[in-house]
């Protein structure tokens, strides 16, 4: 009898784990938070707590409970996955990123996870790693669509010749991609095969596409065919400013790409500058070809020589070197940074010619909202003999009211305010010759209202008119300010007309430009 009692009692211990959780699973949600509370470190109640609050649709407060497991157990993988798809249900993909490293760490096959720590860590600094992460699962996976698009995402930030690989291997799998074709047509216009490029943002317009898609393909169709045609472009454009100085500028340039890499041109022009102050009238031609290459993406370096004529009598030779990265990403549009360096061999000459200018410009644009446009730039000017010149600008725009809508889904009319803030300081540099350099230390703040007219079959209008406040060494001033800029752009033929009135009675700037542009395709 004494057996029979030990062997009951042996079961009954083995089975009170099992009744234990049984119980637990039975509680009501009250019941195991007071349980939880009054015991925080009874693991089976965090885990049946986390259980309930998922089943009951509250996954996001499953989450401490989780975490708290995971913590005091780190060989537990299957929590760990748990937390990991919580977090991305609530949308915080930050937290699970270190979460799913660790998970990747646990099980190198956990290949759900692996794909899901790619996607995120991409778009956020960590395209390299990601690739990382992705080639072995690429290689394993070779039907998945999934994965290859993934995989292919990963490199475009890091690796353009295997993306384009990547991206061709996924649109076998996925020919109708839309985000494939975008991309691969995208990379394609940037460092491949301009048709090939073409074809696919021509099959991605044929896909449904969100807005923002289709406004994208849009833009790299117009781009491509920019960039890839020979392009003749003829502007004259009249300056005048408050000191009574004027110029006329009538350049022509020719454009003729040879390949992704390649771009040959030559720039002819004729000014004319003249100032009531000295009476003095100076005209000189310029003829000045160029050689551009591009040797990777938003790279391109530039070298050109020329030479002016100047008042018929005076020949300078020219040379300019030109230096520019640009950046695109997923919250800005442009980061743009330039250096150029130029240099003329007379001196004697009424024109700036004879010094040797270096520039340096970096400027931004982001569009963090459909109806929000920020820029800026800053800029400095440095000439051999201790002149300079500096200019920093910044300007945001809002058109939050929006009618109409064209084909592509963009407004066929919006406007909204617009406010701009320029500073320019600039040493004595010739005055007679350069209108557009500005009194010493002067600030200007602009306020005004914009607008933005986009009737489709190319035409477009903008206009925006408002005040501006300029501050400088000798006084103070508001004035009106008053843009318009009328533009047709479509297939071959392009004309813009530009006329602003800027500035205010400290210093004030009218300008004037015709530009017309033809496309041989």
């Amino acid at each position: 009898m004494t057996r029979f009692f030990v062997l009951a009692a042996w079961l009954l211990a083995a089975a009170l784990p099992a009744a234990a959780q049984a119980d637990l699973s039975e509680l009501g949600l009250d019941a195991l938070e007071r349980r939880v509370e009054a015991s925080p470190s009874d693991a089976e109640a965090r885990r049946a707590l986390a259980d309930r609050l998922t089943a009951e649709g509250q996954p996001t407060e499953a989450i401490p409970h989780l975490r708290w497991l995971a913590e005091h157990d780190p060989a537990d993988l299957a929590v760990r996955q748990q937390l990991a798809r919580h977090l991305l249900w609530a949308d915080r993909a930050p937290e699970a990123v270190p979460v799913l490293e660790s998970i990747v760490a646990m099980d190198p096959e956990a290949d759900a996870e692996r794909l899901q720590l790619a996607q995120i860590i991409t778009w956020d600094g960590g395209a390299a790693r990601a690739a990382e992460l992705l080639a072995p699962l690429a290689e394993r996976s070779g039907e998945d669509a999934a994965v290859q698009k993934a995989y292919a995402f990963a490199l475009l930030a890091s690796e353009d010749a295997g993306a384009r690989r990547q991206l061709s291997r996924a649109l076998v799998l996925a020919p109708d991609d839309p985000d494939l074709l975008v991309e691969s047509g995208a990379l394609e216009r940037w460092q491949g095969d301009w048709s090939l490029g073409r074809e696919r943002l021509l099959r991605a317009r044929r896909q449904p596409l969100t807005v923002a898609q289709r406004t994208r393909v849009r833009d790299l169709l117009d781009g491509l065919t920019r960039e890839t045609a020979p392009t003749l472009t003829s502007s004259a454009a009249r300056r005048e400013d408050s000191n009574g100085v004027t110029r006329v500028e009538a350049p022509l340039r020719l454009r003729i790409p040879v390949d992704s890499r390649w771009t040959f041109g030559v720039e002819l022009s004729g000014d004319q500058i003249g100032s009531d102050a000295t009476t003095a009238t100076v005209e000189a031609g310029r003829v000045v070809p160029s050689v551009a290459y591009s040797p990777q993406r938003g790279t391109r370096i530039e070298v050109a020589a020329g030479a002016e004529l100047v008042d018929a009598t005076n020949t300078v030779t020219l040379a300019r070197a030109l230096v520019e990265q640009v950046w695109a990403g997923e919250r800005f549009a442009l980061a743009r940074l330039a250096v150029a360096t130029a240099s003329a061999t007379d001196a004697a000459s009424a024109l700036d010619s004879g010094i040797r200018r270096t520039r340096v410009v970096a400027e931004g644009y982001a569009e963090p909202a459909a109806t929000v446009a920020v820029s800026g730039s800053v800029g400095t000017l440095f000439y051999s003999d201790g002149n300079r010149r500096l200019q920093a600008a910044a300007n945001a725009q809002w058109l939050p009211v929006r009618l109409g809508a064209r084909e592509d889904g963009a407004p066929a009319f919006a406007f909204g305010p617009t406010v701009g803030a320029l500073y320019e300081d600039s040493e004595t540099l010739y005055p007679t010759s350069t209108p557009y350099y500005t009194p010493d230390q002067l600030a200007t703040l602009s306020l005004g209202l914009a607008a933005r007219i986009a009737a489709g079959a190319g035409f477009s209008a903008e206009g925006v008119a408002g005040l501006a406040h300029q501050t400088g060494p000798a006084a103070d001033a508001t004035s009106a300010e008053l843009g318009l800029a009328l533009g047709y752009d479509r297939q071959r033929h392009a004309v813009r007309l530009e006329a602003r009135r800027s500035g205010s009675s400290v210093y004030s700037a009218d300008v004037f430009r015709l530009t017309y542009l033809f496309r041989s395709w």
